[in-house]
């Protein structure tokens, strides 16, 4: 990871959010520096995807800010955030359905100002890297669901992000579809360099993948730390992980 890896982060400093007197998010803060994966995890209804979407621009928090490279971004829509270099995911992929793969990759590239040359340039480079090149023709609505994942993927990184937020990325995958998809994130962050938030209730996945793991409880953050730390956790094992024991070896 280079000096300018490592100096650039996205952040959030106490982030509240309320839905009709609901407390959804208490004083949350995150950091998250480039080249690295967080993940997120916490039983329903902890307020994960909340904060992705507080993050990226879909959700309007009631306190707090969100911080992009010392720049306050809470305010911004979430087509400036993706301008800045902050892409995502969702749980649903969210594809054109009647575009093909290559066209929806165009389209993230339009999105954030490229022309259509560069576009269209864009989208082979990210088609090879992800090794999609095979489905450039496909219609985006008739890929089965663990290729639609790999594509929606495919997708954020046509605009070159610098963060990236994944909401449940591995979510209705067999086992060798979510290899796949470890592999192909963990690319992510060590060839571009991109810093990952990622919810995900495959803990086995997100305890192999991430450098370090934050967890809600409530709307509430109740650990931070590396993989090994998180589960030793005595306050995470009660609310969350309870006995299960899972795999810390490296992706």
């Amino acid at each position: 990871m280079t000096t300018a890896e490592t100096d650039s982060c996205l952040e959030t400093t106490g982030i509240d959010v309320s839905f009709a007197g609901l407390v959804a998010l208490t004083d949350v803060t995150l950091r998250l520096a480039r080249g690295e994966i967080l993940g997120l995890i916490g039983a329903n209804g902890a307020g994960k995807t909340t904060l992705v979407n507080v993050i990226t621009g879909y959700q309007r928090c009631k306190s707090g800010t969100v911080i992009l490279d010392g720049e306050d971004i809470t305010k911004a829509s979430p087509e400036e955030r993706a301008r800045r270099g902050l892409a995502r995911t969702f749980q649903a992929g969210r594809l054109f359905r009647r575009l093909t793969v290559e066209e929806n990759l165009e389209a993230a590239a339009f999105g954030v100002g490229m022309r259509r040359r560069a576009a269209r340039q864009r989208a082979t480079e990210v088609l090879k890297l992800t090794r999609l090149e095979r489905l450039r023709h496909a219609p985006a609505g008739a890929l089965p669901y663990g290729e639609e994942r790999r594509v929606a993927l495919a997708r954020a990184l046509t605009i070159r992000p610098r963060f990236l937020a994944v909401d449940e990325p591995a979510a209705g995958m067999n086992e060798t579809e979510s290899e796949e998809l470890l592999e192909l994130v963990a690319e992510m962050r060590d060839r571009d360099g991109v810093g990952i938030l990622m919810i995900e209730h495959d803990v086995g996945l997100v305890m192999r993948l991430c450098d370090r793991v934050q967890v809600l409880a409530e709307g509430k953050t109740i650990c931070v730390g590396n993989p090994d730390e998180v589960q030793r956790d005595p306050e995470v094992i009660r609310s969350y992980l309870g006995t299960r024991k899972v795999s810390v070896d490296a992706a």
